[in-house]
């Protein structure tokens, strides 16, 4: 009769992982907030005083280089209030047009996403009256096409200001009282799609 032999078998061994692999594909998502860099304020102002050059209102560096098919969400708000009160000869009708542009570089090369338009139309009936607005502005973007060789920088930044007087003839001078743009935030939610493409998650 044989004897149970009572050697202990052998280790299997299983293959590193691989721990580049393991970067590449992370779990989860990622909330990432950005930074305020500046706001805006005018009093009494006309076109002419306006900047010429954009303003970054807010800015947000991505480190995307552990992400094999990164999506970006990304998410701005800010605040803007304008002010503004019918004095005697002037238009009774004033306004103004923001532009917001999202934009990314990655790698030193700088693109468009998108950009938005901010309008508002102030409508004064008599000399005195006084208008006033508080309102938020938001817009969402997702970047499906996300850089994940390097760090992307993404900034909002007002492209345009232009004041608006529909019934301006050559004695307006297209006054806006008061603009301000303020609290400006982006954000980012970055998610790995490599196992959604994969049919890994459902």
């Amino acid at each position: 009769m044989m004897k149970a032999s009572c050697a202990k078998p052998s280790p299997v061994k299983h293959p590193a992982p691989d721990k580049t692999k393991q970067k590449q594909l992370p779990a989860g998502v990622q909330l990432v907030c950005g930074k305020t860099v500046s706001t805006f304020r005018r009093r009494e102002f006309t076109q002419e005083d306006l900047p010429a050059e954009p303003i970054v209102l807010a800015r947000l560096e991505l480190d995307l280089s552990h992400y094999c098919q990164p999506l970006v969400s990304l998410d701005f708000y800010t605040m803007i209030e304008v002010r503004d009160t019918c004095r005697a000869g002037e238009s009774q009708t004033i306004g103004s047009a923001l532009t917001f542009t999202l934009f990314k570089n990655c790698n030193g090369n700088k693109q468009i996403l998108r950009t938005y338009e901010y309008v508002v139309n102030i409508v004064l009936v008599s000399d005195g009256d006084k208008y006033n607005i508080r309102d938020s502005f938001y817009f969402l973007y997702c970047d499906e096409h996300a850089c994940h060789q390097d760090c992307c920088v993404y900034t909002v930044e007002l492209t345009n200001i232009e004041v608006l007087d529909p019934e301006a003839n050559e004695e307006d001078e297209n006054r806006l009282q008061e603009l301000t743009i303020e609290d400006p935030v982006l954000k980012a939610i970055i998610q790995e799609t490599a196992k959604l493409h994969a049919g890994g998650v459902k």
